[in-house]
């Protein structure tokens, strides 16, 4: 080809490169004249060239659209030239003891037969040859085999998933000849490397690659023993404790505990000083099995993996491992944004420093793929920082998340597109900066474009998941037909639920229960009355998972929906109930909710406000005056309550040093309970019986029970009873600061005396209430003027002053 049709078809390949998703097809289409069969090695040469320069996606891309491409020229190998090929190959391989450096050249100028017919016709020609051969000389053909499947196994270039097929084939073969009663060595080296290509594979079902994988790698053990082969056994080890960890068939508990036992038996042999580097590796993934871990508490799990990447990086530093030091420290960064012991702003910080720190080598050039990955947990870590604004931190993520995507494409990286576009309409909506109509307009657009992949028949769990985000979003949504959005809501929380049945996925279950609550409450189309027997219909089914015992934080939301929609309907009485076991729900876990100043935490202690207000309310509506200004005075004490609590205030006093010690050990501990607790009940559930990697039909029967509060429990009791016994008695005063005391209405009306008189004022949802208490009554107090007309001459010229349009209510204590 002379240099003019060269440059032709550079510009061409440089085009299909850099342009969007999508027009592909219409460059190739103006280009005709230029899609020939020197094109196709034009296309493999750069090919070759971009994954020698660590650019893998583009080469994956360029080698797929040469093989379609090769189809519609006519252009296909014939079984000549597959058999012409392997000859050549296996006789390189042979001739050169397996060097790659003589073998890797003959590959990369064959890449067009790199496919699975040349596996197939390699497993022919094989078991063909072991038949027609004495053993002798069987055995050496079945050498090259094995070393042709190493070396294909490693071969940088060409299709990933071609390659590992190839190698798996070579390997199946010649276990033909290497038997085990034969040749033990032998076979245990192929079941060691096969077992290795399984755990790669890319074809077939990823679970069923994992079981080949775990099978083959015991089998080696039966020769490789700890005994006989110490560094292999332990070698063996370290490998298997990764195919557990990403088993997905059996229980994940079950899993992740063989994949630790088999870390610490690896770690018998490597030991830091005899083997630093495998020591290091070993090390990293005990870290891995210890983070995911299931059984023991959460939190020490977390430390674990915190212990032992830190010690990984003692090898892996950056100067000797680059690349194993990244890794380390992305992984890292995962358990720190995890972290539940230690102060949750600082962890959130120590992650991003690590992400950050993975980055300086995962460089977007060097490590396409792997800096997108890093570019994805830093968006997320950004988007759930403590410091700093927030609204700033959400603009760092969502830069983040599009930065990600552009290795992660739908084309190449699909599923990865789909999490990053649904991480994407998280972050927007939730964001600050720029018109928040636009932001959701955005949000529901990537989630829409997340369920392009996120299909219910291929990820069912991922697609309702993105339904229940997409409804929520259209429940917000500003622009369009607000009755439409809702209904569009509706529909989508109704498709969540068909894969979030009660008995598959209870949590999530109730989570698009109450959601769906909520639409109902504030639906517009349909009759009112019917609508707000479907909100309080979803929120009590919602509470047969959200119990108070199991999910506190949960049961006190629901519990406050069911409450607006029974008092939205005017039953009076029953939202009065629901609303008081919120509010003792309130007060039961309120010492752990105010600490920490988590932006969730900042959330419900503002929807608390409300629950109060809304109290009030319906005491007024049920003429139950004297509860009413009861509820007002227990809402101001916790407000004082939790600012005390807040700042962490000490007794007064000559208190010992070792019960001020006491007083924070049991604050930091309930704290760390809290959030363990928090973590479990996010978590559980998650996993089924685990025996064909999917959730069974008798799932219910088998979820693990809720998390274990005994500890929370008796923690609390140690610090009630350290107040009680070593503080109370030199500041009696303390004890007030921690705990709301309700203050009954005989007790206000006590501090009135003669001529005297007590307002209470309280700003309800739609207008302002004075309470108005005088001392004790000879008659039952009574309401004086309705909200619409009562507005006494000595306030409305406060309220003409201060600019105030709400209603004002007077009540009258006698």
């Amino acid at each position: 080809m002379n240099e003019q049709r060269l440059n032709a078809y550079l510009t061409l390949i440089n085009n299909l490169l850099a342009c969007p998703s999508g027009e592909e097809s219409q460059i190739l289409q103006d280009n005709q004249e230029l899609l020939d069969q020197d094109f196709l090695q034009v296309l493999l040469a750069i090919s070759q060239q971009l994954q020698e320069d660590g650019r893998q996606q583009d080469a994956e891309f360029l080698i797929n659209l040469a093989e379609q491409l090769s189809t519609l020229l006519g252009k296909t190998n014939s079984p000549e030239d597959y058999s012409n090929f392997l000859m050549e190959v296996l006789q390189a391989v042979s001739e050169s003891g397996g060097n790659p450096q003589i073998v890797y050249p003959l590959l990369a100028k064959n890449l067009d037969k790199l496919d699975e017919n040349l596996a197939d016709i390699l497993t022919k020609w094989a078991i063909a040859k072991f038949k027609e051969f004495p053993v002798e000389k069987a055995t050496y053909i079945a050498a090259d085999i094995v070393n042709f499947g190493d070396l294909i196994q490693q071969f940088p270039l060409g299709s990933r998933k071609n390659n590992l097929e190839i190698s798996i084939a070579a390997y199946q073969a010649t276990l033909e000849i290497y038997t085990r009663e034969a040749f033990p060595k032998q076979w245990a080296t192929i079941q060691n490397n096969l077992a290795i290509a399984y755990w790669n594979r890319i074809k077939g079902e990823k679970a069923d690659n994992i079981e080949s994988a775990i099978i083959a790698y015991q089998s080696a053990l039966e020769i490789r023993t700890y005994q006989a082969f110490p560094q292999k056994w332990a070698d063996i080890q370290n490998n298997l404790a990764g195919a557990y960890n990403d088993r997905i068939k059996g229980k994940k508990a079950d899993n992740i505990e063989q994949a630790i036992k088999a870390c610490q038996a690896a770690l018998e042999i490597r030991t830091r000083e005899a083997f630093p580097q495998q020591w290091a590796m070993t090390q990293s993934n005990l870290a891995v099995a210890y983070k995911n871990r299931i059984k023991g508490e959460k939190a020490d799990n977390i430390e674990q993996a915190i212990a032992a990447y830190q010690v990984a990086l003692e090898i892996r530093t950056r100067e000797a491992f680059p690349e194993e030091w990244a890794e380390t420290q992305n992984n890292l960064a995962g358990a720190y944004k995890d972290r539940i012991k230690g102060e949750k702003a600082d962890n959130i910080e120590q992650a991003i420093a690590a992400y950050q720190a993975a980055l300086e080598i995962r460089t977007r050039e060097a490590f396409p793929q792997k800096w997108a990955d890093t570019q994805n947990n830093l968006a997320f870590a950004y988007y759930k920082r403590i410091k700093g604004e927030k609204a700033d931190n959400i603009e760092r993520a969502i830069a983040a998340y599009q930065s990600a995507l552009k290795i992660r494409t739908r084309e190449a990286f699909p599923e990865d597109w789909a999490a990053t576009q649904n991480n994407l309409a998280l972050a927007y909506s939730d964001r600050i900066k720029g018109e928040k109509a636009d932001d959701i307009e955005w949000a529901i657009a990537a989630y829409q474009d997340a369920l392009k992949i996120y299909t219910r028949e291929a990820f069912p769990q991922q697609w309702a998941m993105t339904q229940n985000n997409l409804a929520i979003a259209y429940k917000n949504r500003i622009k369009g037909e607000k009755a439409e959005n809702i209904e569009q809501a509706i529909a989508a929380y109704q498709a969540a639920l068909e894969i979030y049945t009660r008995a598959a996925f209870p949590e999530d279950w109730a989570m698009t229960q109450n959601n769906l609550a909520g639409a109902y409450y504030g639906r517009i189309k349909g009759e009112k009355a019917d609508n707000m027997e479907s909100a309080i219909a979803a929120s009590q089914a919602t509470l047969e998972i959200y119990t108070r015992a199991a999910f506190p934080y949960n049961y006190l939301g629901t519990s406050f929906n069911l409450g607006l929609a029974y008092q939205k309907s005017q039953q009076w009485q029953l939202a009065y109930d629901t609303f008081y076991n919120a509010i003792e729900t309130v007060e039961e876990i309120r010492a752990g909710i105010v600490k920490g100043g988590d932006a969730d935490k900042q959330k419900l202690a503002e929807e608390w406000q409300d629950l109060y207000q809304r109290m009030v309310e319906v005491c007024i509506e049920l003429k139950n005056y004297t509860a009413a200004i009861e509820y007002v005075e227990r809402s101001k004490t916790r407000n004082l309550v939790e600012l005390l609590a807040t700042r962490d205030l000490y007794p007064k006093g000559d208190i010992p040093q070792t019960v001020l010690d006491e007083l924070d050990r049991l604050r930091r501990n309930i704290e760390t309970e809290q959030r363990r607790l928090e973590i479990e009940e996010r978590t559980r559930n998650r996993f089924g019986d685990g025996t064909t990697g999917e959730r069974s039909p008798n799932i219910a029967a088998l979820q693990t029970p809720p998390p274990d509060r005994s500890r929370l429990n008796e923690l609390r009791q140690q610090l009630d009873d350290l107040i009680t016994r070593d503080i109370t008695p030199i500041d009696g005063d303390f004890r007030l600061t921690q705990k709301v005391q309700p203050i009954p209405f005989s007790d206000i009306q006590a501090l009135t005396g003669d001529n005297t008189a007590i307002l209470e004022w309280y700003i309800l949802s739609d207008r302002f209430v004075v309470f108005i208490v005088t001392p004790p009554p000879l008659t039952p107090a009574y309401q004086r003027g309705e909200p619409e007309t009562s507005e006494p001459p000595f306030l409305s010229r406060v309220f003409s002053l201060s600019g105030v349009k709400k209603k004002i209510k007077v009540i009258f204590f006698w």
